[in-house]
């Protein structure tokens, strides 16, 4: 009779152990979909123009983007095809690519530098289609969300389906999240007292 309570009883405490384990796994999960910046995060960043985790900021001359990316002789740039750099330019607007970043500028006002970047990866902390609309907004307040027109997604590689937006004023920086689906697909910051946006016109390469 002893053993067979001492049984039930080893079995009860390996039942009770794997449970604790699985809520403990369960909550590391959730933490991990909780955006990681706080109130201040985002407009201490858009405020001057910048995008978290990115070297190139609004305002930035168009030749040191270059040089960044694709190295000159006095810099210790990776080499151009390490990044996949690219430059293009269509109705006077010039779209640099480096991976999933976008950097513009007009093509006859190059003085003026870099003019708006748009990040398809990750920006402010947010993950990429991980973040949602709500994410957002517990960070940089409440936003009417909206579906965007097709020029305002003239950076898209493709126009997205079920598309909608967030947009934040930070000084003369304009800040615009993307959702496709709720879920965080890009971030475009852009200079609102130069840059001319929506863009009528297609950027894509093709």
């Amino acid at each position: 009779m002893k053993k067979l309570l001492i049984l039930a009883l080893a079995v009860v405490l390996v039942l009770g152990t794997c449970a604790c384990s699985d809520g403990a796994d369960e909550d590391s999960s959730t933490e991990s979909l909780a955006p990681t910046c706080n109130y201040d995060y985002v407009p201490q960043y858009a405020l001057n123009g910048e995008i978290t985790g990115l070297d190139v900021h609004i305002g930035m001359n168009t030749d040191e983007v270059r040089a960044l990316y694709k190295g000159t002789e006095t810099s210790s740039a990776v080499p151009t095809d390490a990044y996949n750099f690219s430059e293009i330019t269509k109705n006077g607007l010039t779209k640099m690519s480096c991976m999933s970043y976008y950097y513009y500028c007009y093509e006859n006002a190059e003085d003026k530098g870099i003019l708006a970047i748009a990040d398809l990866g990750d920006a402010y902390g947010f993950k990429n289609g991980i973040s949602i609309s709500s994410d957002v907004k517990s960070v940089c307040g409440e936003s009417e969300s909206y579906i965007p027109e097709d020029s305002e997604l003239f950076f898209f590689p493709a126009t997205p389906d079920s598309c909608t937006t967030l947009s934040y004023q930070y000084d003369k920086y304009t800040v615009k999240f993307f959702f496709v689906s709720d879920y965080l697909a890009a971030t475009f910051i852009y200079d609102n007292t130069v840059f001319q946006y929506p863009v009528e016109v297609t950027q894509n390469d093709d």
